[in-house]
């Protein structure tokens, strides 16, 4: 057998006739399905094994047998044909748009409205886009994000040591809100001060979020000790059940504006007028540095970035 050549060398043709041969077991019956001639095929075999520098196939007056070579070459064509036909499919599916598959990342306190608001958006002009949500913080997302399990994550920017690799692009700004039942305790007291509220049942976000040290940073910078009775991070659960009977009327929710909008609106809950900084960071995209989106991944970027634009408004 001569000096094998180079891998460029070898054409679809090639690989093509191998298969056919190796699976069949025979020239005659790969001729037959391929609908070449038997030189043709022959010629191709011979082409490759010189090519690759060893014998393929073992000649036997019953058929053609693979060699320990050919059985390598071929599990290795088959994976690579496979891989093929998948990259095949998967820029079908970007050419056409409508389908393909999008994996996000939430910080619930941080995007959950804007993100239903966004995919419903999406769904209804590319309906075959499978979109998979991950909710938790920044600590659980970015790590997933780095190692390529999510596309993008939507929430505040993260530190700058949880931000290596990753860039933030920045969407919306809002605020926070204390917010309870139009029955609470507090709810026709006038101006308040979180100083007021230390006999409060507190529902907040979860610890190690942005959000969270922005609140806890808040009362320290106005002498007030943080309130040890609450709960951490049911705030979406505490919504729910906003609109029913109160559990107590002494229990308030802090958390983004967005998130109670709706009830403030129709009177189901009541925004209290406290005392302190309400401003929060923006709300945004990170992504992975020099990583190219998908194609449905894209579209849903740029979907997320026209509502956070008309939120700017």
């Amino acid at each position: 057998m001569s000096t094998a050549g180079r891998t460029e060398d070898i054409k679809m043709h090639h690989l093509n006739y191998f298969v056919q041969v190796a699976t069949s077991g025979s020239l005659v019956k790969a001729v037959e399905v391929l609908g070449v001639t038997q030189p043709a095929v022959s010629v191709a075999i011979n082409d490759l094994e010189k090519i690759l520098g060893v014998a393929l196939f073992r000649r036997r007056p019953t058929g053609m047998e693979l060699t320990s070579f050919g059985e390598t070459f071929l599990h290795h064509v088959l994976a690579a044909r496979a891989n093929l036909a998948e990259a095949v499919a998967s820029v079908r599916d970007m050419k056409s748009a409508v389908s393909g598959k999008v994996r996000i990342g939430i910080v619930p306190m941080d995007a959950v409205p804007f993100v239903h608001e966004g995919v419903i958006a999406l769904k209804q002009t590319r309906p075959g886009i499978l979109i998979s949500m991950i909710t938790g913080g920044n600590d659980r997302l970015l790590p997933e994000l780095k190692i390529g399990g999510l596309d993008f994550v939507i929430g505040r920017e993260a530190g700058p040591a949880m931000m290596a690799d990753l860039i933030y692009e920045p969407l919306f700004g809002e605020r926070m809100a204390v917010i309870s039942w139009p029955t609470s305790v507090y709810a026709n007291r006038g101006q308040l001060t979180l100083a007021d509220l230390t006999d409060a049942e507190w529902c907040m976000p979860l610890p190690n979020t942005v959000i969270r040290e922005r609140i806890e940073d808040e009362f320290a910078q106005r002498g007030v000790d943080f309130p040890p009775n609450r709960v951490d991070g049911a705030i979406t659960t505490v919504l729910g059940t906003l609109s029913g009977p109160p559990v107590s009327t002494v229990v308030v929710v802090l958390c983004p504006y967005s998130l109670a909008r709706t009830k403030i609106e129709t009177g189901e809950m009541v925004e209290l007028p406290v005392e302190f900084d309400k401003a929060l960071p923006p709300t945004g995209l990170t992504v992975r540095k020099d990583t190219k989106p998908s194609e449905s991944a894209a579209f849903l970027m740029d979907e997320f970035r026209r509502i956070g634009a008309d939120r700017k408004h």
